[in-house]
């Protein structure tokens, strides 16, 4: 199986950066369900709380990541004639 340019792109911005983003979204859901009043403990609190942060700034990163490389890969360049107008 050959893969095109885009293709390839397309693959890394669908399958890999796109399960990183939903893999942590996931985390972050079953992170916030753990906060609930019976599971928690003051020493619980502090370590949730401080692992929610680092999930929270990882998607974060991975969001940009997805938004960054679909405007460099994904987006076609259209040409500019010259006068301005696209």
């Amino acid at each position: 199986m050959r893969l095109t340019g885009r293709e390839f792109w397309a693959l890394v911005h669908g399958m890999f950066l796109g399960s990183l983003f939903l893999l942590a979204f996931a985390g972050g859901l079953a992170g916030l369900y753990s906060l609930r009043p019976e599971l928690l403990t003051r020493a619980g609190i502090a370590e949730r709380m401080r692992r929610l942060q680092i999930g929270t700034w990882g998607m974060a990163v991975i969001a940009w990541l997805v938004g960054h490389h679909g405007q460099l890969h994904r987006v076609p360049v259209v040409p500019s004639r010259g006068d301005g107008c696209l």
